[in-house]
């Protein structure tokens, strides 16, 4: 068992950053990146979990601004293809998970200023990571998957938080900063 924990481990920070089969040329490409990486869907998730999770009665807001501040920055990306910042979503992890695992809700202020920054480095590293030649397409099909990814942790989050008193997005907070934290090293 020693073996397989070590094992897993090991393995986790490749397999967290790992994207194969994404060529960056249409919709579906986009649609399925944030599916496949699983970096990329833990924050997704964990940004829809610490919403529901805060009981904001903006959530529709949050998740709106979420989807268009990761527009504006995948823009951004697309302008530094030389730069990476994939070690920003592992931090993403880290902090949501935390938040979530320490049931954090939060001031207004604290909430807008992690969710924009999660969407920032989150739509940055994606924009690093296209070619100017398969941008709009590619883009278009990551917000929906984005959106959808998003507003389905919110829901299950909050039927969580409705049937579990929140034990199990505490759980998984704590999950995902251990995630984080192995996929740093």
């Amino acid at each position: 068992m020693k073996k397989l924990i070590a094992f897993a481990l090991v393995m986790f920070p490749a397999v967290a950053l790992a994207h194969p089969g994404h060529h960056h040329v249409d919709w579906l490409d986009g649609f399925l990146h944030p599916l496949t990486g699983l970096d990329h869907l833990l924050a997704l998730v964990a940004t829809g979990l610490w919403l529901a999770q805060t009981q904001t009665r903006h959530k529709v807001g949050f998740i709106g601004a979420f989807i268009a501040i990761l527009a504006v920055s995948i823009a951004l990306g697309t302008q530094f293809s030389h730069l990476t910042m994939e070690a920003g979503i592992t931090a993403t992890l880290v902090v949501l998970g935390g938040l979530i695992a320490c049931a954090v809700k939060g001031s207004m202020i604290l909430r807008t200023v992690v969710v924009a920054l999660t969407a920032i480095i989150h739509g940055f590293v994606h924009g690093t990571e296209l070619p100017a030649e398969a941008a709009m397409p590619f883009a278009a099909g990551l917000l929906a998957s984005s959106a959808m990814v998003v507003v389905l942790a919110s829901w299950l989050g909050h039927y969580s938080q409705k049937f579990a008193k929140g034990v199990v997005a505490q759980v998984l907070g704590a999950l995902l900063v251990l995630f984080g934290i192995t996929t740093a090293f």
